[in-house]
């Protein structure tokens, strides 16, 4: 293969994907290089979460357990079932009361075998329910009931399946461009407090989710991914973002390339002009250096697209 210009070699070739956002966001790639075979793992990181890179179909989560209870005293159960590990929502109605709470899947961590959920029941009653898994998540109370996720499936639990959520953009009036309706968010990743890495302007209907990702592939070095995925509240005032973030490294104990993954998240942010800290990921097997996730509120795609694309770093 040919060699490839110094300046060239130390840049990252960055291929963006993206699901469940708008047309407008898809970017023509540049040519991308070959990634180099994977590094050996360094010993302290070499027993951290991970999955060979060969599974490539982990398997599934399995049926999440919810018990809602309201403050008149009715209880009901509920089995909820996500199809994947991407963004997916089910509302779970409270029993005695003509309101329901939204269970909300942003992600789901395949080596540590755990969900990132966030339910949200009103504006004063919403929150995070961080990596929730087969055991209980404790007690959630949002203002006109109670609800309590995990325990054994029980065959009188009602079965609800979650869907992909399709947001609502608001009015369109004429002269408008491109996204016309959304929600724009604006996302920046920055490491250790203040150097950007990467950003991106997000476009969501109102009670609506996305994925946007960067695959990286740096001449000679392994496989780095980023992924954000996000939710906007049905009235467009807050946020929710998981942070996921993957390299590969060779562990020199068997020879075999290992995928290893962390993720953060944090509860709902508020949309607004000023920047919001969103979650923090701390260096790891992923990410050399602390990750740091701030959104701010935006009216017009070309700028929000603009300012993201400013904060791409090298």
């Amino acid at each position: 293969m040919t060699a490839l210009p110094k300046r060239r070699t130390l840049a990252a070739t960055l291929l963006l994907g993206m699901a469940f956002g708008a047309a407008g966001q898809q970017r023509v790639a540049p040519p991308s290089a070959e990634p180099g075979p994977a590094p050996v793992v360094p010993a302290a990181l070499a027993d951290l979460p991970r999955l060979p890179v060969s599974d490539a179909s982990p398997p599934p989560p399995q049926p999440l357990i919810a018990h809602l209870r309201s403050d008149a005293g009715e209880g009901a159960c509920y089995e909820v079932r996500f199809h994947g590990s991407g963004p997916e929502t089910v509302v779970l109605p409270v029993p005695g009361s003509d309101r329901g709470v939204t269970l909300i899947q942003l992600a789901f961590d395949p080596a540590r075998r755990a969900r990132h959920l966030f339910y949200d029941a009103g504006p004063e009653s919403r929150g995070p329910i961080l990596s929730a898994s087969a055991e209980t998540s404790g007690v959630l109370s949002f203002g006109f009931g109670q609800m309590e996720l995990g325990g054994e499936a029980d065959p009188d639990c009602a079965r609800m399946a979650g869907g992909a959520p399709v947001g609502v953009n608001r009015p369109w009036h004429e002269g408008e461009g491109a996204n016309a309706g959304s929600i724009l968010a604006r996302v920046e990743m920055l490491e250790s407090s203040d150097r950007p890495v990467w950003g991106w302007c997000l476009a969501e209907g109102a009670g609506g989710a996305s994925t946007h990702a960067a695959t990286r592939n740096p001449s000679g070095g392994a496989r780095q991914e980023w992924s954000v995925v996000s939710y906007v509240t049905p009235g467009g005032d807050a946020i929710a973002i998981v942070l996921a973030m993957s390299a590969d490294w060779t562990d020199p104990r068997d020879g075999k390339v290992y995928r290893y993954f962390q993720y953060s998240s944090g509860g709902f942010a508020p949309l607004k002009k000023e920047a919001q800290p969103v979650l923090r990921l701390p260096a790891g097997a992923a990410a050399p250096r602390p990750i740091e996730l701030v959104v701010y509120s935006e009216e017009e795609w070309p700028g929000c697209a603009s300012r993201a694309a400013e904060r791409r770093g090298p």
